[in-house]
C-alpha cells in the first residue's frame, strides 16, 4: 500500500511539472485510485504542516 507521503510528493511532482498548483477532488480521487491507497482523498491536500516539509522529496 502507498502512504500519504508517496501520494502527495507524486501530486506535487506532477503539478510542479505542469506549473500548475490548483487540484480538485476529482483528480485526487484519481490519485488515490491509482495508487490504491486507503487513504482519504481529503486528508492527501492535508499537509501536518509546514514544518514537515523537508520530509517530502519534492525536487525543489
Amino acid at each position: 500500500m502507498v502512504s500519504k507521503k508517496e501520494i502527495i510528493t507524486e501530486v506535487f511532482k506532477i503539478y510542479k511539472k505542469r506549473n500548475d498548483f490548483v487540484f480538485t477532488n476529482n483528480l485526487i480521487k484519481e490519485f488515490v485510485r491509482k495508487f490504491k491507497s486507503k487513504t482519504n482523498p481529503y486528508d492527501i491536500t492535508k499537509l501536518d504542516g509546514t514544518s514537515n516539509l523537508t520530509s517530502y522529496n519534492l525536487g525543489t
